[in-house]
């Protein structure tokens, strides 16, 4: 069976093809953040610590990126703050409604979802 988050990173791909529809290319954005964040969640319990979830400030989004950093290599680090920057632009793309988003910009941030999806199904368990 297909990990579940790879659907939402198909859903991605399919809203870009919708190329004049504003909505599409935010929740095209948004489904890739969450396709790399439900990845990074999963593999989290293979390749990173426990963190108190007392000791992180933003939430269980936070505390996965936190867990990456915690983990201590080069490469679980890179997947935190990628991560983190995906997570910046899916908050662009729901709530800052004033700001456009462009096709160019969804389709970056599909493509760099993808990447960050092959990094962590790549990463070494602890």
């Amino acid at each position: 069976m297909q990990n579940k988050y790879l659907s939402f990173l198909e859903v991605a791909r399919s809203l870009l093809q919708m190329p004049e529809s504003e909505a599409a290319l935010r929740s095209a954005t948004s489904r890739a953040y969450y396709a790399a964040f439900h990845c990074a969640n999963g593999r989290a319990e293979e390749c990173c610590p426990e963190i108190d979830y007392g000791q992180v400030n933003g939430g269980s989004h936070e505390l996965v990126i936190h867990r990456y950093i915690a983990a201590g290599t080069p490469q679980a680090k890179s997947i935190a703050y990628i991560l983190r920057d995906l997570k910046a632009k899916r908050v662009l793309a729901d709530y800052e409604l004033h700001r456009l988003v462009s096709h160019s910009e969804a389709t970056s941030h599909v493509d760099v979802a993808a990447t960050l999806i092959t990094k962590i199904e790549a990463l070494q368990p602890a």
